[in-house]
């Protein structure tokens, strides 16, 4: 057999085998449970669907000057410069070299002599993948960026739901507020009214006094609301990136709570779940744990590798580039982990068992999927069977105050009635506020559980 037969039968070795002698487990996707039937489409940018031109603009800021999503783009970018050298290893390796060197001889046995060396060449070397072991490296990075794309999702979705909730929040208190402060208004013109009757000798002091603490009670809860604006108020500017304290002239006047009615929800099926980030990572995690079964598996056996080198030898620099101090070499090396003291086979047992635990937590995090949704379904339908409740009830008790204090006046009805009229009104106005915070925190914490909908990274 010739030289160049011998060569190119080399070459050809990764051809006739890398394709089918990739060993380890091929890693399947597992099926994922179907939960419904019906048809369900999650907006990318879902939170437009609550109608809040302000709350559309924090959550842009949010997903654009946030240092959780900077980090994120950090962590992807890694991943894939670490994919990028991993694929490197796939081809031949070339590197270049020079060196000069000044020697003296041995007087005793080389006798006397000084000169200098000149070398410059190329040496390469390329370890042919036979058994697929940096294949499998391969998938195992691919997998793992593909992970850390849906990591950066998740903290897009995490992000926008945060903001989301905490402009809610920072919209109920200030309704809250404005209830405590109206309430507050009302009974003061009723105390002052017994009063000015106590002063005239019309009614005990018993009435007197009972006004008074009803009054004490409702401005207690102004100053409660007033922290709890400025505290969504604060964590809104930390959301969106800004310093505490530079959101409050901005957003400080009262709007109302965005609202979500039951036509933005209309089921779910299964594929909207394992779009979610966490599932998605899980999966991910679980290719990559599959895919290092194979790399520690490729150790059973040899590797192949071709290395050569050019070069040129000279004692004197202009002779390099004279005709006959050229060198080269070329040939195939085998090395092979004959005896490793069973270190091999206890590291595939590591990683099978690592990947055992991979599906564990993808399957967890699937049953958590659903758990999550379905209870925000939940909680989003009964919150709104609440809110119809109280939104009557409310303004029932509102003509109830109204009648009782009208009454009261024309010597109908006990001050008792008004007072218990009164504490009535402002405990269902809070509660109604406090039912469409909810409502709409429910809908948020759903978009959230179907992972936002943010479309799959390429």
């Amino acid at each position: 057999m010739n030289r160049l037969l011998f060569y190119s039968l080399i070459f050809l070795i990764p051809f006739f085998f890398g394709g089918c002698l990739t060993v380890g487990p091929d890693y399947k996707q597992p099926e994922f449970p179907s939960i419904g039937n019906s048809e369900f489409e999650t907006p990318a940018d879902w939170w437009t669907t609550l109608g809040d031109p302000m709350l559309t603009e924090l959550v842009g800021q949010a997903l654009t000057n946030s240092p959780d999503i900077k980090s994120a783009m950090a962590a992807v970018r890694a991943a894939r410069a670490q994919l990028g050298m991993v694929r490197s290893s796939l081809g031949p390796q070339v590197d270049a070299s020079g060196s000069f060197t000044r020697m003296k001889t041995s007087d005793d046995v080389y006798g006397t002599g000084n000169y200098d060396l000149y070398d410059a060449g190329f040496d390469a070397s390329w370890e042919l993948d036979i058994f697929g072991g940096v294949r499998r490296a391969n998938e195992a990075a691919k997998a793992y960026l593909q992970g850390q794309d849906a990591s950066f999702s998740r903290v897009e979705v995490s992000l926008a739901a945060e903001t989301a909730q905490a402009y809610v929040r920072l919209r109920g208190a200030q309704q809250l507020l404005f209830v405590a402060t109206e309430n507050s208004k009302l009974q003061q013109e009723t105390f002052d009214l017994l009063q000015s009757r106590f002063d005239s000798g019309l009614v005990n002091g018993l009435s007197l006094r009972q006004a008074e603490a009803n009054l004490g009670s409702t401005r207690a809860a102004v100053p409660q609301a007033a922290t709890a604006v400025d505290q969504s108020l604060n964590a809104l500017a930390v959301l969106t990136g800004n310093m505490p304290g530079t959101l409050h002239e901005r957003l400080g006047e009262m709007k109302a709570i965005p609202v979500a009615t039951m036509a933005d929800v209309t089921g779910i099926p299964a594929d909207l779940l394992r779009r979610r980030p966490d599932v998605r990572i899980a999966e991910r995690a679980l290719a990559e744990k599959t895919a290092r079964i194979g790399i520690a598996k490729s150790e059973y056996f040899p590797k192949l590798t071709l290395d050569g080198s050019i070069g040129v030898d000279a004692l004197s620099f202009s002779g390099l580039s004279r005709s006959g101090n050229d060198s080269n070499s070329f040939g195939p090396s085998v090395s092979w982990a004959i005896f490793h003291s069973g270190s091999i086979r206890n590291n595939i047992k590591v990683q099978t068992a690592v990947q055992e635990q991979a599906l564990a937590a993808y399957e967890k995090s699937v049953l958590s999927a659903v758990q999550e949704t379905r209870d925000a379904l939940t909680a989003f339908h009964n919150e709104q069977l609440r809110l119809n409740a109280l939104t009557d009830a409310t303004d029932a008790a509102r003509i109830a105050a109204e009648l009782a204090g009208d009454r009261y006046q024309n010597g109908l009805e006990p001050f008792d009635i008004v007072l218990d009229s009164q504490r009535i009104q402002l405990q269902l106005e809070e509660q109604k506020v406090r039912s469409q915070s909810e409502s709409t925190l429910s809908v948020i914490r759903l978009y959230k559980a179907l992972g936002g909908g943010w479309k799959m990274m390429e």
